[in-house]
Formats: structure tokens, C-alpha cells, sequence
């Protein structure tokens, strides 16, 4: 059973979920106003920009698909639920993210040839004022232990989105200034690219769940020396990680108990799993406690 602190924990990480999904359809009209302001103002770079909050819409959309089917019912054919159906979404949301911003490289590299010079007044105006809602209204800080699991196809927090927006508007006073014609399309193939790197990142992390690899964001070296450091706890053995709709993390383990401090097993087990929620964010830890004569010589600290 969980303590009341560890509750109070979880309680404060579904809020933060809530309220970052309430944020994400902010996104929408972001989106939409860039696209617009992109069409007059000639600049590649305010679609690369958009593109950044659609794809969050876009996983936001997809993610509301997922969650309504794996709140179905586990079946009889079905043991473990539609689980699985988030993360099949979630890869398809990557890989279309990636094609787009594959299409906004190309056809950034295709008009260095004949550079187009963009309205810088809407571009600074535009990114501006987006500078101010994200400081306004996006810069409350989420708990560690949600950061720790979040994953996306795009910079999950306020400040890497910053790092976007400021050579755009960057790009937007050179123009004013200089009336260079191949800034923007410069700042939107290097936005672009990264972009694609953050869906294929995401793509990879989708496969990796798919298998039921631990995910890339968890240190597994980090756990296990955080379990093996509590008191009594001599050894660790068949941990596994995986994880769960959602993007919650679940593991579980065989803990070996010294002798002298198996009375106090179930006293340890709540102390492990207080860490795995408080350092890792794992909500859900299934921990089989053992004495020493009941380990194998042949077990091995992760899987079977």
C-alpha cells in the first residue's frame, strides 16, 4: 500500500499531466497564427516554428485516440489491455513529423539557390509576442519525476522551445537590419534539422517500447544502485522495466534481504518503492522480497 506522501507524489505528477495536455491545445492557434503569418511574411523559418507546436497538437490528438481505446477493458484475448495502441500512435505521429520537416529542409536547401527576402517586421512581431505567451503562460516548472519519463517528438519543456524561437527572431532583426535574404531560410533548414532529429529520437524510443526495452530517459545502473544502497538489501536480481500507457514506467524485481533484517522486508520493500517514485517517477513496482538462500548463483541482475 502506498504512503500518503507517495500519493500526495502521484497526485502532483497527473495534475502536471493534466495541465500540460490543457497547454498543448494552446498550441492550436499558435500553430495556425504562424502558418498564416508565414504566408505573408515569405518566411520559411515561421513554418519550421509551427511546425514545432503542431507536432504537439498532433501527438495531443493522437494520444486523446489512445487513451480513450486503452481505457477498454482487459479481455480474455486481450490480458494486458490496448496499452500498446499509444505507442502505435505515438511512432506514427513521429514519423510524420520527421517528413515534414524533411520537407522543410529540402525546400530550404532549394531556395539558397534563389534567396527570398522575407518581411522581417512580421516575424519579429509575431515571435515576440509568442516569446511573451511562453514566459506568461508555459513557464511553470513540471516535477522531476514527470520530466524523467516525458517523451515526445518535440523539446518537452518551455525554455527548449526559447532556444527556437530566438533565432528566428534573431533571424527576423537581421533581415530589418542587414536585409540578408538567406537568414531565415539559414535558421529554418538548422530549426528543421533539428526537429527531424527530436521524431527520430522519438521513433526510436517508440520501437524501444514496442519491445519492451527499458526506456532511454531511465538509468538502470542509477536504480539499481539507489535499491542495492537501501539498508538490509544485499542483492537484486530479474529487474525489468517497461512501460505502461501513458508514458508511466513500471518495474519489477526480485530484492534479496539479509538475514537479520527480513522482519523488517515489508518496511524495505515501502522504502524502495518511495524511492522509485520520488527519484524515477515509476508509479507502478512489483518487488518480490527474498532471503539470501533462495537466490541463484546463475541470476543475473537484469531479465531472466
Amino acid at each position: 500500500m502506498k504512503s500518503d506522501k507517495q500519493i500526495e507524489v502521484l497526485a502532483g505528477v497527473a495534475s502536471c499531466q493534466r495541465q500540460a495536455r490543457r497547454n498543448k491545445w494552446l498550441y492550436l492557434p499558435i500553430a495556425l497564427a504562424l502558418s498564416v503569418g508565414s504566408l505573408f511574411s515569405g518566411s520559411l523559418a515561421l513554418i519550421a516554428i509551427a511546425l514545432l507546436y503542431a507536432s504537439d497538437v498532433v501527438e495531443l490528438l493522437l494520444s486523446s485516440v489512445a487513451t480513450r481505446l486503452t481505457q477498454r477493458q482487459e479481455e480474455d484475448r486481450v490480458v494486458l489491455g490496448y496499452g500498446r495502441l499509444e505507442i502505435a500512435t505515438e511512432l506514427a505521429g513521429c514519423v510524420a513529423v520527421a517528413l515534414l520537416s524533411a520537407s522543410v529542409i529540402y525546400h530550404g536547401v532549394m531556395r539558397l539557390n534563389s534567396p527570398h527576402l522575407a518581411q522581417g517586421w512580421i516575424i519579429v512581431v509575431l515571435v515576440s509576442v509568442l516569446i511573451g505567451i511562453e514566459l506568461l503562460v508555459f513557464s511553470k516548472p513540471a516535477p522531476t519525476s514527470w520530466r524523467r519519463r516525458k517523451i515526445g517528438t518535440s523539446p518537452p519543456l518551455w525554455s527548449d522551445r526559447l532556444a527556437f524561437l530566438l533565432p528566428v527572431l534573431a533571424g527576423g532583426v537581421a533581415i530589418l537590419l542587414l536585409g540578408s535574404g538567406r537568414t531565415d531560410t539559414i535558421i529554418a533548414v538548422l530549426l528543421s534539422g533539428a526537429l527531424l532529429w527530436f521524431a527520430l529520437r522519438g521513433i526510436g524510443e517508440a520501437l524501444r517500447s514496442s519491445l519492451l526495452g527499458a526506456p532511454s530517459n531511465l538509468d538502470a545502473a542509477d536504480v539499481v544502485q539507489q535499491i542495492i544502497s537501501v539498508e538490509g538489501v544485499q542483492d537484486i536480481h530479474h529487474l525489468h522495466f517497461w512501460r505502461l500507457p501513458e508514458q508511466r514506467l513500471a518495474i519489477d524485481a526480485h530484492v534479496v534481504v539479509t538475514v537479520p533484517n527480513w522482519p523488517k522486508a515489508e518496511a524495505i520493500r515501502d522504502h524502495i518503492e518511495a524511492i522509485l517514485i520520488h527519484k524515477f517517477g515509476v508509479e507502478h513496482s512489483t518487488l518480490e522480497m527474498e532471503t539470501p538462500d533462495r537466490e541463484l548463483d546463475s541470476c543475473h541482475v537484469y531479465g531472466t
